[in-house]
């Protein structure tokens, strides 16, 4: 995936996101009716007795005195900019860090992978995980992690943060040392449960957690377009695996140059002192 593709679906999500601000509010506490989207008198009350951090998810729009207009994140905006971080960074961006690797290391000998990897991962795809988590903390005004999604979503932080300072390390000791170590296959197999889990996230987000916090029932076609789209995923990757004799094959063809080279460098270096 090109960069420019990357900054242009990023940007796509931004200007969802504030563009949202003026759609119109879903069924929710403090929210209106979802057939009239007229405010209830609970919605009234709940919103009068809070004021600007009205709703069940806190913050809300406010005009300051003097008239003067200032954007502040309303409860819904919150509960979609939320969504939106949440779903681009378990849905798209972290499966396609690890299918990027997992093609390009199987078709190509060159370290490109890794960079496409590593930005997409651990810049876009954290930095997703981060606004998610900091949106959520910031302005949803319940913080227990009371809810199978929010357990889910605290142990996904961790093991991103987990899995960006584990890939960092072994990328180094790889290219200092050379070959695959056990760090490796810990990388690679949490990398796997990191995006699993993920896909749970998203799923108890949009199905047991929406409607626990009163915004109803989810759609079905919801659940179908989780389906298809982690299916989808789950194939290309397993398609991606039928490169990896490909890259072993190399792989092992380069380590042996290599080791050859070691050892003519050292028989050239036990020798120079008897020609002196």
């Amino acid at each position: 995936m090109k960069l420019s593709t990357i900054t242009s679906i990023t940007l796509f999500a931004a200007a969802a996101v504030v563009g949202a601000t003026n759609a119109p509010r879903q069924y929710g506490y403090g929210y209106g009716d979802p057939t009239t989207n007229a405010p209830t008198a609970t919605g009234t009350a709940a919103s009068q007795a809070t004021g600007a951090a009205g709703g069940a998810y806190g913050g809300g729009a406010s005009v300051p005195q003097g008239g003067a207009a200032a954007f502040v994140l309303s409860p819904h905006s919150a509960v979609l900019a939320h969504a939106v971080c949440g779903a681009l960074a378990t849905m798209l961006f972290l499966p396609s860090g690890v299918l990027a690797a997992r093609v390009m290391r199987g078709l190509s000998p060159s370290r490109t992978w890794f960079a496409i990897h590593a930005v997409v991962q651990g810049v876009v795809g954290l930095g997703l995980v981060l606004a998610a988590a900091a949106i959520g903390w910031a302005k949803f005004s319940s913080k227990k992690i009371d809810t199978p999604h929010r357990k889910a979503a605290v142990a996904l932080f961790a093991l991103v943060w987990l899995q960006a300072l584990l890939g960092a390390a072994t990328h180094a000791l790889g290219a200092r040392r050379g070959g695959r170590g056990v760090a490796n296959v810990v990388h690679w197999t949490l990398g796997l449960a990191t995006i699993g889990l993920g896909w749970a996230v998203a799923w108890l987000g949009f199905t047991s957690e929406w409607s626990y916090r009163g915004h109803g029932a989810v759609s079905g076609k919801w659940k179908i377009g989780w389906g298809v789209v982690v299916g989808l995923w789950v194939l290309a990757y397993v398609a991606g695996l039928g490169l990896l004799p490909r890259q072993l094959k190399r792989e092992r063809a380069t380590d042996e140059v290599a080791r050859v080279a070691r050892l003519d460098s050292d028989k050239d270096m036990r020798e120079a002192p008897l020609m002196g």
